[in-house]
């Protein structure tokens, strides 16, 4: 009987201690755990430091190919410099390398690197704006009316933005803004899920848009434009603006679809440098 007390006693007592062990852990374990807790975060947040700085720099090298790649930043050695018509301290007017899609056919962009309009800062887009005003009153003394156009899409591949000025008949000119909004209308429902064609009559373009979404941008003169995000990116025609100008100037979808280079760009650049001379803005 004493044997079966002793080891009943024995047996108690143990579960005793465990019980007392389970809510009385040695402070040192606590120590121990908290330790390896905060190498563990130390060595997280330092592997996440790593991945971040090894980001940066891939986004940096990314950055410098696409610079020494640009052929529209003023300073790349790819820029043909042959077609300049016109310098701002910003903004510069140029004609394309190929046959344009109407004779006076231009192109606005930035002289640094600038993805899009939304992103210029309010230097670059008030010389942009006076570009545009000098362009729409030489065309106008041509009895043209004229019709800008920026397609800003698939901006993660940092293009160098490019605002198309076409020049076209002022018979024509009354109608294009119906044109332009029955042909965004009808093709949307491919590449945007939610109807949003914003009018430009009574803000500007960088109101309309919010900074940093792809978009596309067509003004008429100063007087009115449209504007649309661009939400399926893949799926958005990269001639847009063309094939809708090219419908109803019915031209030959080969000038946009399979440019040719212009044969004599020196003469073509003195002989729009000529008329732009009385307009251009950057004299004043």
């Amino acid at each position: 009987m004493f044997e079966r007390e002793k080891h009943a006693t024995a047996a108690e007592a143990n579960l005793q201690y465990a019980d007392i062990v389970s809510k009385h852990k040695n402070p040192n374990d606590d120590l121990e755990d908290i330790f390896a807790d905060k190498v563990r975060k130390q060595i997280s947040a330092g592997d996440a430091e790593k991945r971040e700085m090894q980001s940066a720099i891939r986004e940096h090298e990314k950055l410098v190919a696409t610079l020494d790649n640009c052929e529209r930043c003023f300073d790349s050695a790819k820029l043909d410099k042959q077609l300049l018509v016109s310098l701002g301290d910003k903004i510069y007017l140029s004609l394309p390398w190929y046959m344009g899609l109407q004779s006076g056919h231009c192109i606005l962009t930035t002289l640094q690197h600038a993805p899009c309009c939304t992103q210029l800062d309010e230097d670059a887009w008030e010389e942009m704006s006076n570009f545009r005003k000098a362009l729409t009153r030489m065309f106008a003394a041509r009895r043209q009316d004229v019709i800008f156009y920026e397609i800003a899409n698939k901006l993660h591949r940092r293009p160098h933005l490019s605002v198309h000025c076409i020049p076209i008949p002022a018979s024509q000119g009354e109608m294009a803004p119906f044109y332009f909004k029955k042909a965004i209308e009808e093709s949307e429902q491919e590449w945007c899920i939610n109807k949003q064609l914003v009018s430009l009559r009574q803000k500007s373009l960088r109101a309309a848009i919010p900074k940093g979404l792809p978009y596309v941008w067509v003004h008429f003169g100063m007087d009115s434009g449209f504007a649309h995000v661009i939400e399926d990116e893949d799926r958005f025609p990269a001639n847009f603006a063309q094939e809708i100008l090219g419908g109803m100037l019915e031209l030959n979808p080969n000038a946009w679809r399979k440019p040719r280079k212009e044969a004599n760009p020196i003469g073509k650049v003195k002989s729009f440098a000529e008329n732009w001379k009385k307009f251009d803005c950057t004299q004043n």
